[in-house]
């Protein structure tokens, strides 16, 4: 009689214990950042940031900036993400201002303010923003896997008068840009 009672109260305790201890993870939704159920998508991630990190919010700056350097790593051709990312880098940058968004983005890896640069108007930037296009064009010039993926697309669909490195001229790295200017 004893072992009867003795397994439901058990089967009780292991289905309701799991649900008695359950904790709360941190929120990480006010920086941009996904949660711990989330992948890092980089255009959710650039559009969560971009009110936060224009207020100032170093840990949205921080999750627009990455959102920058993951997107441009995968080999991935893109579109609409693209020139919303774009958008976005070019609202940043002109809602902080130079001195905020290059001192933003100066803490952050030489990758990380390559992968940024991809998504700006270099030639804008020269004029507007001297301190943030100096850092940007110290930046190292990465082939980013993005670049490539659109290369690639080129060189199958390419004519003999289309160049097999041509690139949209949004998705330029602004690397190249500055240099042809």
């Amino acid at each position: 009689m004893k072992t009867k009672s003795a397994i439901p109260v058990f089967l009780g305790a292991t289905v309701l214990l799991p649900a008695c201890t359950h904790t709360p993870k941190p929120s990480s939704a006010r920086a941009g950042l996904p949660s711990y159920e989330e992948s890092f998508d980089p255009w959710r991630a650039s559009n969560r940031a971009l009110q936060p990190a224009s207020r100032g919010d170093q840990d949205a700056q921080l999750a627009f900036f990455l959102s920058a350097y993951v997107r441009m790593s995968q080999p991935s051709m893109g579109g609409e993400d693209l020139e919303q990312k774009r958008n976005n880098a070019g609202k940043l940058l002109t809602t902080l201002g130079d001195d905020a968004f290059s001192g933003a983005l100066h803490q952050q890896r030489p990758e990380v303010r390559s992968a940024v640069r991809s998504f700006l108007d270099m030639k804008n930037v020269k004029g507007a923003y001297p301190t943030t296009f100096k850092l940007l064009d110290a930046a190292p010039k990465i082939d980013w896997p993005t670049e490539k993926a659109y290369r690639n697309r080129q060189a199958r669909v390419a004519s003999p008068n289309t160049p097999a490195n041509s690139l949209p001229a949004a998705l330029l790295s602004s690397g190249q840009q500055a240099a042809s200017s």
